[in-house]
């Protein structure tokens, strides 16, 4: 019983390594860094810049290398969505130059385990929970993003989280309410367009099912509010720090008409 298990399980984990293997080939066969484009530049770049930021002990929120002698606010103008760059610094300390394969494998991975934990919560077999996997793996969204260089844009795996919690604490799980408000902030960290369309997700999804019934208001609005107290906490020194940038219209095309209103 016991060895049929380890054998479906490691069919079952195997295989999807395998495709993520397959997808990064010429990675693994060459070492390259997958995709190609401008923004494949501009992530080379940054995953040195933060690596360089962690071993100097420097803050890489801006840089004279880009237009000197004035620099470059990289704060203002990305928000700092270094998650992905940070995750990588492990592996380049250990894989050096040929980290690109093992990293990009490990992110595509991670994204599958936290997509496998969502459906898991929704009651989906085995086999379902493989056949959605291999279909989240090979859908035309990440596999684009990843071609184009923007790993950024694959960190979806707070989502998922997100979205456990989510159900959780529509079951009156009296812990959830805190993961929920972690992993909504880490999404918005990790590419703040995602944490915003993560947010309307997550509230048009509290919406239905108290318009539907199925759940009573009265009992999910208290944590609800809590998760979300969490992520303004979790996020509030970007929000704060982007606040005072904009005031100062220090980002071209934003500003303040009369003090009140979006340029």
């Amino acid at each position: 019983m016991l060895s049929s298990f380890r054998l479906r399980w490691c069919a079952d984990w195997g295989s999807l390594l395998a495709l993520c293997v397959l997808l990064l080939w010429p990675a693994w066969t060459l070492g390259d860094w997958p995709g190609t484009g401008v923004d494949l530049y501009g992530t080379v770049w940054f995953y040195g810049w933060i690596r360089q930021s962690v071993e100097q002990g420097f803050d890489p929120s801006f840089t004279q290398l880009f237009f000197y002698p004035n620099g470059k606010d990289i704060f203002a103008h990305t928000g700092n969505n270094f998650i992905d760059a940070y995750l990588s610094i492990p592996f380049q300390w250990i894989f050096g130059r040929w980290f690109p394969a093992p990293f990009f494998t490990a992110l595509l991975m991670g994204n599958v385990i936290a997509f496998r934990w969502w459906t898991r919560e929704l009651g989906t077999s085995l086999y379902i929970r493989w056949i959605l996997s291999v279909l989240w793996l090979l859908n035309p969204y990440c596999i684009a993003e990843l071609s184009m260089g923007r790993p950024t844009q694959l960190l979806l795996f707070p989502t998922f989280c997100a979205l456990v919690f989510m159900k959780r604490m529509v079951e009156e799980d009296g812990s959830a309410w805190f993961g929920l408000g972690v992993f909504v902030a880490l999404q918005g960290w990790c590419y703040w367009f995602y944490g915003f369309f993560v947010v309307q997700l997550l509230v048009l999804y509290g919406v239905t099912l108290v318009y539907r019934k199925k759940i009573k208001w009265q009992s999910f609005v208290f944590p609800f509010l809590k998760s979300v107290a969490v992520c303004l906490l979790l996020i509030s020194p970007a929000v704060i720090l982007m606040s005072n940038v904009v005031s100062q219209q220090d980002i071209p095309g934003m500003g303040m008409i009369e003090g009140s209103s979006w340029q």
